[in-house]
């Protein structure tokens, strides 16, 4: 028995077929909000970045008069 023999043609709940001008007018808002929220958290990392220190080296490079032995 494969899904072919018993696909059910009602429509589902959870999809909506059809759209009015309210319902694109809040849609298109609320993408509007979200690229404004991720452009200001981008921004706002970009200048967390750029006023960080410098990370210097993880090991400093032995001296050549550094004689210490295991």
């Amino acid at each position: 028995m494969s899904i072919a023999d018993h696909f059910d043609r009602a429509p589902d709940l959870g999809f909506v077929r059809s759209y009015d001008a309210r319902a694109a007018r809040r849609q298109f808002q609320v993408s509007v909000a979200l690229i404004v929220i991720l452009m200001s958290a981008a921004f706002t990392l970009g200048l967390l970045i750029r006023s960080a220190p410098p990370a210097g080296p993880a090991h400093p490079a032995p001296s050549v008069h550094d004689s210490r032995f295991a």
